[in-house]
C-alpha cells in the first residue's frame, strides 16, 4: 500500500508449488559471466526476457541452452518497482499516485476501487520485464507447477491408492482420478466415476472431465454471472424481442457460448426448429409444458434440464407461462 515502510518485496505467484528438484527448466535468458546471489547461489545479469512464447519459440530458446523458465518469482526493492514502473509504465505510475493521493482522504480500498479500473490492461512481465535493462537471474532447480485449473491441484495434492485427490469432506467410492474440492460443510459423494474434477463452493457446483478444465474460465464468464442471478432469484436484465411464441432475452454472449432466457406464454409452441452447429442445454427456470426431442413428447417442470444436441429438432409447447434459460455454444465445445 501507500504508506508501506520500505525494503526488499518478495513476489510470487499464487499458483505455483515448488518440490524435488527435476533438472533444468528453459525461458528466461541469462548472461554469460555470474556474480554471487548469497548462500552460494550464482547470479546472472539478464540479457532478455521472453513472456508466453508461442510452442515453436519456446522449443527454439529451451533448445538454446542459453535460457531458463521464468517462474514468476521476483525479489526487488520497493523503490526499484517504483522506478521501473515510472520508466516502462508512466501512464500506471501517475494513475497510482492518485490512487496514494485519494486513499489520504477516502481510503486505500475506496480509491483502488474508483481508480483503478482506468489502469491500461497490461501484465508486470509484459509491461515491465520484457523492456527492464537491470534484471537478473538466480537459477535454482526445484519442481514446478502453474496450479492454473482444477487438474493441475490434483497434480500436487496427496492421492489415494486409486490416484484420487480430495480436499474437504468427500465420500469417493469405487471412483479413480478424481480432483474433489469440497469447499463448504457439505459432503460430497462420488460413485462409479472416474476422471472428473469435482469443485464444491458455496456459489455453484462445477463437474467437468479432467480434459476439460482449461475450459472452466471461458464458462466462468457465463456461470458465474447466472449463478449470481439466480441467488437473486432473477436473471440479468437484457432487450426483449418479441417472438411468436413469447420473448427472448440475450443477456450474455462471448466467443464460446451464448446465453438466453426465452418466456413462452401459456398454449404457446417454440419450434420445430433446429440449429446444426451449436448444442445447447436448458434450464425450466419456472412453469409447466412439453418437449419434444425426436419422436416422443415428454413433460417440462420447474428445475428441470434438458440438452439439444447439434441438429437435433427441437419443440416446445407451454401449458402455463414458462421460462426456459438457455446456455449454447458450437459444436465440438462441451455438451
Amino acid at each position: 500500500g501507500p504508506d508501506d515502510p520500505p525494503g526488499t518485496r518478495l513476489d510470487g505467484p499464487s499458483g505455483r508449488e515448488p518440490g524435488d528438484p527435476p533438472g533444468r527448466r528453459p525461458g528466461e535468458g541469462r548472461g554469460s559471466s555470474p556474480g554471487e546471489a548469497g548462500g552460494g547461489l550464482p547470479l546472472y545479469a539478464a540479457r532478455r526476457f521472453v513472456e508466453k512464447p508461442g510452442a515453436a519459440a519456446a522449443q527454439e530458446l529451451a533448445a538454446s541452452g542459453r535460457y531458463w523458465w521464468n517462474s514468476g518469482i521476483f525479489v526487488l526493492t520497493r523503490e526499484v518497482l517504483e522506478q521501473e514502473i515510472a520508466e516502462h509504465l508512466p501512464g500506471l505510475h501517475s494513475l497510482l499516485g492518485e490512487i496514494r493521493a485519494a486513499a489520504a482522504t477516502e481510503g486505500l480500498a475506496a480509491a483502488v476501487e474508483r481508480l483503478f479500473p482506468r489502469a491500461e490492461a497490461v501484465s508486470f512481465d509484459h509491461g515491465v520485464c520484457e523492456r527492464s535493462r537491470r534484471l537478473a537471474v538466480v537459477p535454482a532447480l526445484f519442481e514446478w507447477s502453474d496450479i492454473g485449473d482444477w487438474a493441475a491441484l490434483g497434480r500436487v495434492l496427496p492421492r489415494d491408492h486409486r490416484q484420487n485427490a480430495a480436499q474437504g469432506e468427500a465420500l469417493l467410492v469405487e471412483s479413480d482420478g478424481l480432483v474433489v474440492h469440497a469447499g463448504t460443510d457439505r459432503l460430497v459423494v462420488a460413485l462409479g466415476v472416474r476422471d472428473l474434477v469435482i469443485a464444491e463452493t458455496e456459489a455453484a457446483v462445477l463437474v467437468c472431465h479432467r480434459d476439460q478444465a482449461q475450459g472452466v474460465r471461458e464458462v466462468a464468464r457465463w456461470a458465474g454471472p447466472l449463478a449470481g442471478a439466480l441467488a437473486r432469484g432473477r436473471l440479468p436484465a437484457g432487450p426483449a424481442e418479441e417472438r411468436p411464441w413469447g420473448q427472448e432475452i440475450r443477456w450474455a454472449s462471448g466467443p464460446g457460448y451464448a446465453a438466453r432466457l426465452l418466456q413462452l406464454w401459456p398454449g404457446r409452441s417454440l419450434g420445430p426448429t433446429a440449429e446444426p452447429a451449436r448444442h445447447e442445454t436448458f434450464w425450466v427456470q419456472s412453469g409447466r409444458g412439453r418437449l419434444r426431442l425426436g419422436e416422443a413428447w415428454q413433460p417440462l417442470g420447474t428445475g428441470d434440464v434438458f440438452t439439444v444436441p447439434p441438429g437435433a429438432v427441437l419443440e416446445v409447447q407451454a401449458v402455463t407461462s414458462l421460462a426456459l434459460v438457455g446456455v449454447s455454444a458450437p459444436a465440438g465445445q462441451g455438451g
